[in-house]
Parts: C-alpha cells; structure tokens; sequence
C-alpha cells in the first residue's frame, strides 16, 4: 500500500492540530465579554445528551459575527473542566502566570437555526483535545512530561468512568488541589462569569479545577494559524515542490536540476565540510549537514546562501528558533559585510521597515554604482597570484624536506665519502635563500586577506548592478509587492501577492531569513518559489511545521545536530496511532513519519540514499579544549578538531567544579547550590563592574524546578541594569539550545538521596546540551559524589572525566632531537615551548609562546615524528584557528641557527604589533 503526498500531509496537518499549537488559551480571562459565553446546568453536548444546544443569551448573535468574521484568525472551541490559579514561570523573569484554562475541548459551531433567528450551537464530536501544554504545566515537580503518555483515553461521548479515571490520574500526577469538584459532572458549577479576571486569583498560589463549561472564540497563535491553513491547503491533491517530494518519500515525481558552485567568492577560508556543504547544495535536492555544538553551523548557512545568491538563485533560510536566525543575519552583514540583498523578517518591526525601505528605493533609486565586474577581474589576479605563491610556498617545503633529510643522513656517515656529500648538500642548500621560504606564509595571508576583502565588494557591487536592473526593467513588481506589504488584511495581502510576480522580488531580495511559523504572513505559497531552503536547529522543526517551507523550494539543506534535542510533542502516541490509521498510511513507515518523535533532521537522515549527501562541520570554535572533550569523546566518537586548544589551558583550565553540601528537597530545589550560583555571579559582576564591555552569563540547570528557583532568586537579587549587562539568562537545557554565554553556572540540583533524578541525567540529548553551552568558562556545583552514582551515569562519567587528558598527554613529551634542541634554545631567548600540542586537529611540532603571543614552528626534515612538513593546506587551516607557522627546515638550523632565532623573534614581534593594532 503506497501512500500519496497528500495523504501524508493530511496525517501531519491532523497530529500538528491535535498537538494544541493552534489556539491560545492559558488565559480565557483575558478574552473580551464579546467572545465568550458560559453554559449553565448540565454539560448536554460533551456527555452526548443533545446533539445541539439552544443559545438564548445576550451576547450570542456578536459572539456568531465575531466567529464568521475571524474564521482564519480564530476558533470557536467548547471547553470543559476550567483549571485556574499561577504557575511559576520558566522564562523571563515574571514570578508566576495565571491560568484559566479547559482541561478538555472541542472545536464548535453556532448555526442559525430557522427565521425565527434562534441559535443553536454543536461540537464536532469526532474530534475531541485534551488540553495537553497545560497539563504540563500542572506536573508535579519531580515528575517528567513523559508521564504525559499515561493520560486516560478520553472519547466523546464523555462518560462518568471516564471522568474517574482523569480525576485518579490528575490526583496522582498534578499540582491541582480540589479534585472532588469533578464528581459533580455533568451537572455545571453556577458562576455568575467563569472568565472573570479576578478568579483565578481567588485562589491564591493553588491550582483548582471547576466543574464548568464555556464557548470561547479563542485567537489562534499567529504561526499556528499561517501552518495550519497552508497545511490544509497542501493536503489537497496538486504539485508538490522537488524538495519536500524528496521528504515525503516521493522523489521519482520531481527532481530538482543541479546547479554549479564558487567557494572562491566567498569571503573566508572555508573548511573541507564546509566545501561539500556548498557543493550539496547546490546539487542535491536533499543534502545534511551535522553540526555539533560550535562548529560553524550558522556561518556555513551564511557562505551557502551567498554562493546561492551569486550563482542568481534565491534562497529562504528557516528555523523555529529566533536566535538561530538572528544568528545568521549577524553572519551575513558582519562576517561576509553583506548589506544588500538580504530580508530579516524576524526583527522587530519588520513589516514597517521594509515598507520604509522600498518607499526610499523606489524614489530615489540605488545608492551608488560600483562595477562588479572590474572588482572580479582584481580578484581573478589576486587569487591568480595566490595560487602562484602556495604552489611555489609547496614546492619550497618539499625542497626543504628532501635536502635536510639527506644532510641529517649523510652528517652520521663518516669516512671521506660521507663528509663530501654533506659538503655538496650544505652547498645546495646554501643556494636557497631561507627569508623566501619563511615569507610565504605572511604573503599567504596578506593575499587570502585582500581576497576576502574583494569578495565582500565584488558580493556588494553585484547585489547593488542588479537591484538596478530590476528597477529599471520591472519596477511594477517591486511596487505591487510593497502594496502587498501595506494591505490592511490578509485577504487583501492575499490578492496582492497573487498579482505579484514574486521571482522578480526574489531577484531584488535573494536571501530571506524567516521564523517557520511566520512564513505565510510574509511570503505567500508558491511551489518553488525559491531554489533552495536552509533549515537551522532542525532537530527542533517537527516534520508537519516543516511542510510549507520545503513546498516553496526546489532543493533543501537541513542542518542540525542528531545528538541535541528535539522538538516536544504533547500528542499521545495513541492519539498519533489513531491518526495514522484514519488516514490509511502504510504501517510500513509508521517510524519514519512518527510525528511525535521523528525530527525533520531524522527524517532527511533516513530520507537521502547516498552518504555524499551528508557532511559533518569538525572544527569546533566555541571553547577550548576541556569544554568539549566530554561531548566528543562520548558523542562524536573524537571527531572535533578543538581550533581554540592552547597551551595556557593546562594553567588555568576552563572548567572547574564545585562539590557542596547541598540537599535536594522533595520539590526539588537545592538551596545550597543557589546559594553558591549567586555568589559566584556576584563576584563575576563586580569584577567586570567597570568594564565596558560585559562577559555575558548563563545558568542552567537541568531541573525545571530548580531552574525556576534561581530564576526568582536572581530577579532579587540583581538589578535589571546588571541582568542586562550581562545578559543573564537562566533556564532548563530545552530553554538553551542554540544559546551559549560567556560563563555558564550549572547547578545539577541531585544529592546522594535522589536517584531518580540522577536517572534523568542519563539523557543523552539533555546532558550533551547542558554541558556545551560556554565560550569561555563553565563551573558546576553540584551536591553529589561521583561514587554515588550508577557507574553507567552520565553525570558520573563526567565528573570523572579527565578534561584535559589529550592536551596533558602530548604536551612537552620528548618527540624528536631536533624539536628538543631547538626547544631549548628558545627557552633560553625565554621563551615557554611545547612539542606535539595539538590544534585544529594538527600536532604542531613545536609551539613557543612569549609575552602572550603564540608561534608554531614546522620542523622540516629531521628524522622522527617532526619529519614530514604541513601542506599549504594544512597551513592555512592552522590561520584559521589563530595560529601562525613559520616552516623550519632542518638545512637551514645546520647552517644558521642565529639567523632561525632571529626569524622567530621578528615573526613574534610581527604578531605582538598586530595585536596592538
């Protein structure tokens, strides 16, 4: 049995309703008198006693021409058994919300009924949702969401054993205090008004339900509301896009035409992942890339978006996460100094700047004319004249290489054979002159440097030549799209955009960086409308909000990391089962398309056949050496390239632990560790108090409880001046995924007494983001001995983690003769060394530092581990993380040990005056 593109959508439209992300109703406190209305007596409808119910109310006739009038905006729902009272908050720094929510609902409809102009109101029966968000805001502290799972199977019509059995578990599992109420059911609570604003707080901190029921036209979320229409829309038969084709198992319909690529444009040395990154998508209509933890996701994202856009392709860039987007935009317009041809729709006032934006560009024109072709032919010499000096840069290494390995071979011949062939091999290498070798580096980088700097012009001259192109060819596009932009609704946006012809604005604006849940706000639905999609954080898109995007590309790059965490679903997987059977799907792809559990990274993953298609970012940038060393040892198999590793990290480490004598309590706080949190911030602040520029701090912890806690506390006890400052952010792993700060403070908030909790830490995907989310310190308090633990915890294993155990192992072990006499040198020209330190992946020979500044030095020749000499590659990869190398053949120490150390010096005070610089 196969299954068609709609049929699949048509699964995912009804789990994505079924989930609870269309409709906003924490609060129905907070809905005008207009949109609600409560129901007296007997709850008739949800117990199957009246197919209809007669509205005689006041407010019913507003209440239906609200509902008419907003049907894509709103929803008109009846819900059951209100729970109200205030929760603590897990973001921001509000101390509570207040909730005044239906445990239970159904979508309805009033109906005109006859002339008379009576009102009758139905629920659609078949379709019945538990109100699962807020159950998992009622949880109670020491309990997971997966205790969701367990909910009762409730279906209409209600019955009273049904209600007994939600009301044992709610007993059981929830915060709520007065369950008896439900025993009343199906008679109704009498109120005088259920929504009132102050009954919730009547309350006070308790959490209670009431035996009511209420008709309420609840605004629909504004992403929600654009997904779930363009879902319903793609969930009729029609043309499919190559991209999500490919996804939904369907690629033999449609595939997308490859295009070509120019890493050479791009303004940056760009790794070998990076390399395939853009070469795959540019070719292929599905293509991954795996990025752990700092490795340059957001950066590549930005080098493919630019190589698509001057190959005059356009690309959409996408993500559930704010952040992720901000992210990239700060990639384009700082990293690459794009600053034209890119749309940041998630940035505040989007819409009134863009309006302004267009307004200006089409009254005055471009603001100026550069030719981009006479900057390319520059770069074209410039990049001539670097691969001239790289390859004579290799052919002078391997020279070097050659000559010193015989003259060490023939210095330990003797005899008068042996001192004539070390005469005639000092003699050749006395022809070549050392200061030529030893430049090329420098020159190497001086020409990468001014070929990234004509990229950025060539990218700007480009972008500007063919905004005035369009203007001066189609400028009605551009003016029908900001008549779009300026409709009063979004049926009128709608008419707009349908007589817009969007591929010429695309040809105006290439590049659109988007919120997947605002897309139909901004862009209307075409099928590839765009040639490539990029997908940031796609462990956190589920598959159904994913849909619309991939509709509107011909190709899809999905980045992400397999081993973060994904999306949460509170849909239960009976209710998915239930879905899947109605919609009559091969129980064969049951796993693939598990909306709860398959992310759109999984699906791409057991979607693309060939490994080609699939690259892995290896150099990490975030941190140094022992903030990573646990996550790659244990979930990327030691496959990180640590481009920050340096010596000075064996001094003063960037992680550091603190055990104390704290005690979780039953709610799960640990005071103690709060404590010493606050303490630490405290001094952290007060010794950056004068600074103009501020480290930024985070504190995580992966208890929401305990999250909760020190989110109160430090709201206390810091102004909002020095939150700010620093950028305070306090939260759960769920809250910092795809955030990182300066300093992270992890409070574990387990004692020796709390093995349950301890058991939650054997989540893989929670724990590894937990403890990567520094750039330059991280410490960890916890009230716990590692030989308290399970010996397979994870946690355990991470206290007992020798961080730094790759650095300690290699550094200042006696490797070679020649590496210990040239060592010794120059510590006596006072300088620190160490041998085989490794960085980027690289063991460098010899690395000296002197008053803060570093140098690598390539040993050439000797016979041992130092022998072979880098690529050009290789030296290059070695700029990119920082670090400079100057070649050292073996011949030329022979010769002229004095004038080696000089070269060194001098390359030393080279990198101190461009530090001062």
């Amino acid at each position: 049995m196969e299954h068609t593109s709609s049929q699949l959508i048509d699964y995912f439209r009804r789990c994505y309703r079924a989930d609870s992300y269309g409709i906003s109703i924490s609060d129905v406190s907070r809905l005008r008198s207009n949109r609600h209305l409560e129901i007296n007596g007997h709850d008739e409808l949800a117990s199957g006693g009246l197919p209809k119910l007669p509205l005689v109310e006041a407010n019913v006739e507003q209440l239906y021409t609200q509902t008419e009038k907003y049907k894509k905006e709103r929803l008109l729902i009846y819900g059951c058994f209100f729970v109200r009272g205030k929760v603590t908050t897990t973001s921001g720094f509000s101390s509570s919300r207040t909730l005044n929510s239906p445990l239970i609902y159904f979508p309805a409809q009033i109906h005109p009924q006859d002339t008379s102009g009576a009102y009758y109101l139905s629920i659609d029966q078949s379709d019945l949702r538990v109100n699962r968000p807020l159950l998992r805001q009622l949880l109670k502290p020491d309990l997971d969401s997966a205790e969701l799972e367990s909910f009762p199977v409730v279906e209409w019509p209600l019955a009273m054993e049904s209600v007994a059995q939600v009301s044992k578990w709610l007993r059981q599992h929830t915060v709520i205090v007065n369950l008896e109420e439900l025993g009343r059911w199906p008679t109704l609570t009498a109120s005088s008004d259920m929504t009132a604003s102050d009954s919730a707080e009547s309350s006070g901190d308790r959490i209670t339900v009431r035996c009511a029921c209420a008709l309420l036209l609840a605004e629909r979320a504004k992403g929600s509301r654009g997904v779930l229409h363009e879902l319903g829309v793609l969930s009729q038969p029609g043309t499919v896009s190559s991209a999500l084709s490919a996804l939904l198992g369907q690629a033999h319909e449609v595939l997308s035409a490859p295009s070509a690529t120019e890493p050479d444009l791009i303004p940056g040395l760009l790794s070998r992942p990076q390399l395939t990154a853009l070469e795959n998508a540019a070719k292929e209509t599905v293509s991954l890339i795996s990025g752990p933890p700092g490795t340059g996701k957001s950066y590549t994202i930005a080098a493919i978006a630019i190589d698509r856009m001057l190959h005059g392709e356009s690309v959409l860039v996408v993500s559930k996460s704010e952040q992720a987007i901000k992210v990239v935009g700060e990639k384009l317009n700082e990293t690459f100094n794009l600053q034209q041809g890119y749309v940041h729709t998630t940035q505040r006032n989007f819409q009134t700047s863009m309006k302004e934006y267009l307004d200006a560009l089409l009254s005055m024109g471009v603001a100026s004319r550069v030719n981009p072709e006479r900057i390319h032919r520059q770069l074209t010499d410039v990049k001539r004249e670097l691969d001239g000096v790289s390859q004579t840069f290799q052919k002078q290494l391997n020279w070097s290489r050659w000559i010193s390995g015989r003259l060490a071979q023939s210095s330990q011949r003797s005899g008068v054979w042996g001192r004539m062939l070390n005469g005639v091999l000092s003699w050749l290498s006395a022809r070549k002159d050392p200061a030529v070798l030893w430049r090329s580096p420098e020159e190497i980088g001086t020409l990468q440097e001014r070929r990234e700097s004509l990229c950025a012009d060539y990218i700007n001259a480009y972008r500007v030549q063919q905004l005035d192109t369009l203007l001066n060819t189609r400028r009605g596009e551009v003016t029908k799209f900001l008549q779009a932009l300026k409709a009063r609704d979004s049926k009128m946006q709608e008419e707009r955009f349908a007589q817009t012809n969007i591929g010429d604005v695309l040809g105006a604006f290439p590049i659109w960086l988007v919120n997947v849940n605002e897309l139909n706000r901004v862009l209307p639905l075409q099928a590839e409308l765009f040639d490539v999609v990029i997908f940031d954080e796609a462990t956190q898109c589920d598959i159904a909000t994913s849909i619309p995007a991939l509709q509107r590309a011909k190709r899809a790059v999905i980045v992400g990391d397999g081993k973060q965490l994904r999306h949460v679903s509170f849909v239960s997987r009976r209710e998915q089962q239930s879905i899947f059977d109605y919609c009559r799907l091969n129980p064969a792809y049951a796993q693939q398309y598990n909306y709860r559990e398959q992310s759109l990274l999984d699906l791409a993953s057991d979607t693309i056949q060939k490994q080609t298609a699939v690259c892995l970012l290896d150099e990490y940038y975030r941190g140094k050496t022992d903030l990573i060393s646990f996550s790659n040892r244990y979930f990327y198999q030691d496959r990180l390239k640590v481009m920050r590793s340096r010596p000075g990290e064996l001094i003063e480490p960037a992680l550091s632990f603190t055990q104390v004598e704290g005690e979780r309590t039953r709610t799960g706080r640990n005071s103690e560790e709060s404590r010493q949190v606050i303490q630490h911030i405290e001094s952290f602040v007060e010794k950056y108090a004068d600074s103009g520029l501020k480290p930024s701090i985070g504190v995580l912890s992966p208890f929401r409880e305990q999250a909760q806690y020190l989110e109160k506390t430090i709201a206390s006890t810091f102004s909002e001046s020095d939150i700010q400052a620093h950028k305070i952010r306090v939260d759960t792993p769920y809250g910092f995924q795809g955030e990182e700060r300066d300093l992270m403070l992890l409070s574990m908030a387990i004692d020796e007494n709390s093995a349950r909790a301890a058991a939650y830490l054997n989540r893989e995907d929670m724990f590894n983001v937990a403890v990567t989310r520094a750039k330059e310190r991280m410490h960890v308090y916890h009230s716990v001995a590692a030989t308290t633990l399970a010996r397979d915890n994870l946690f355990r294993r991470y206290l007992e983690h020798n961080h730094l155990q790759a650095s300690e192992g290699r550094a200042n072990q006696a490797r070679c003769e020649f590496a210990e006499t040239l060592s010794a040198a120059l510590v006596q020209e006072g300088y620190q060394c160490w041998q085989g330190f490794e960085v980027a992946g690289v063991e460098i020979d010899v690395l000296c530092q002197k008053q803060g500044q570093l140098l690598g030095i390539d040993l050439i020749g000797f016979p041992g581990d130092f022998h072979d000499s880098y690529d050009v590659e290789t030296y290059k990869s070695l700029f990119r993380s920082g670090i400079r190398v100057l070649p050292m053949p073996y011949s030329v120490w022979l010769q002229q040990p004095e004038a080696c150390l000089k070269m060194i010096n001098d390359q030393l005070l080279s990198l101190m005056d461009g530090a001062d610089r």
